[in-house]
């Protein structure tokens, strides 16, 4: 017995502890790397978390669905800052548009202050020389002031009025230069057009009254004097020839009887005796309806 407690197995090196003096910890043993990783981790900040995985075991992340806009964070600050720099925008428009229109606005009044004190200008020098009326005095001084309408005036003030609009028409017309606007440029172009207008139409007028003469003399199969012969001989306060004239009226009244038939006049006859028979059956069946309802008939047309 006492043989197999010599020979036994000596204690584990763990249970010794520091037997020599040297070691100031216990060593480590096969058992203290098999021990489970503590649930928390201390904090590295150099180390990511990740070292030490194994790798293809990382959860994916989800993916963001189209179209979804998110109500907070960052996109909600995008969103609100987009529709402020859209609301500077509008506002710099208007404060642009405004800003013109302020301008204009005063070119105008300047304009019109300008206008004003001219009209002033030229009343003063005719009421020193004399020649100034009172009206001209009156709208110079007080630009405000309006006319009077044509209702409202007088027969004395009706007569000075078309007097001087007389007057300043034979003064325009006196002091018109002729020759100012004989060599403007505008001036000729308009007259040149209405000279190639009234030429064209003189053409058209001399071909259809040829072309007419031409069918007229077709249809009747004789020899007529041709419409320009007829034309130099007419007198000058006729628009067309008398020849010409009597041809188409001849003409137009044969082409007429053609259409209607040979007896187109018994017809016109009677077309205008049944439509005076049914004006006046209209009219007496409008007074006997008037009679019992005791009302004034109307005429019918």
């Amino acid at each position: 017995m006492e043989k197999e407690e010599s020979f036994a197995a000596p204690p584990p090196m763990a249970e010794l502890g520091n037997y020599k003096g040297v070691m100031l910890c216990n060593r480590p043993t096969a058992g203290d790397t098999l021990k489970p990783e503590a649930s928390v981790r201390p904090f590295r900040s150099a180390i990511p978390a990740t070292v030490g995985e194994p790798l293809g075991l990382h959860r994916k992340r989800p993916e963001a669905v189209p179209g979804e806009v998110k109500s907070r964070g960052p996109s909600a600050a995008l969103r609100r800052h987009c529709r402020w720099v859209k609301e500077l925008q509008q506002q710099v428009a208007q404060d642009a548009a405004f800003a013109e229109r302020s301008e204009r606005d005063r070119e105008l009044k300047q304009q019109r202050l300008k206008e004003v004190f001219q009209k002033q200008r030229e009343a003063i020098r005719l009421l020193k020389l004399g020649d100034a009326r009172a009206e001209e005095l009156t709208s110079a001084l007080n630009p405000k002031a309006k006319l009077k309408p044509l209702w409202a005036l007088t027969e004395g003030e009706r007569e000075d009025q078309e007097e001087q609009a007389a007057g300043e028409l034979i003064n325009f017309a006196e002091a018109l230069d002729y020759d100012e606007y004989i060599h403007d440029l505008e001036f000729r172009e308009c007259l040149l057009a209405i000279t190639d207008r009234a030429k064209k139409l003189q053409r058209e007028q001399q071909s259809f009254k040829e072309s007419l003469l031409k069918e007229f003399q077709a249809d009747e199969g004789d020899e007529a004097p041709t419409c320009a012969d007829a034309c130099r001989h007419a007198p000058p306060r006729l628009l067309l020839p008398s020849t010409c004239i009597k041809v188409c009226k001849r003409r137009l009244l044969r082409r007429f009887a053609a259409i209607c038939g040979a007896n187109w006049r018994g017809r016109l006859a009677g077309g205008l005796r049944r439509r005076r028979q049914q004006r006046e059956s209209a009219e007496r069946e409008e007074r006997a309806s008037a009679a019992s309802l005791g009302r004034v008939p109307r005429k019918v047309q």
